[in-house]
């Protein structure tokens, strides 16, 4: 499976059992464990991530981006 596939599958089952709210580290740390030790860039976790929210697949916003606190929509 391509490392871009497991980020992507990663993030939409962290999507689907974390609390409404969370901030940026927790999802790059779920990821991360998902990889088992293949390295990711935070900002290739996080273009996923908005991928995944354009494609329709998650929804969520960033009302204060220096507190870095997610909320699922």
């Amino acid at each position: 499976m391509s490392k871009r596939k497991i980020i992507r599958q990663a993030i939409v089952k962290f999507f689907g059992r974390k609390a409404k709210t969370f901030k940026t580290i927790e999802i790059l740390e779920f990821v991360r464990k998902k990889l088992d030790g293949e390295f990711s860039l935070d900002g290739t976790i996080l273009r996923e991530m908005r991928q995944l929210r354009s494609d329709g697949l998650i929804d969520y916003e960033v009302p204060n981006i220096k507190s870095m606190v997610h909320v699922k929509k």
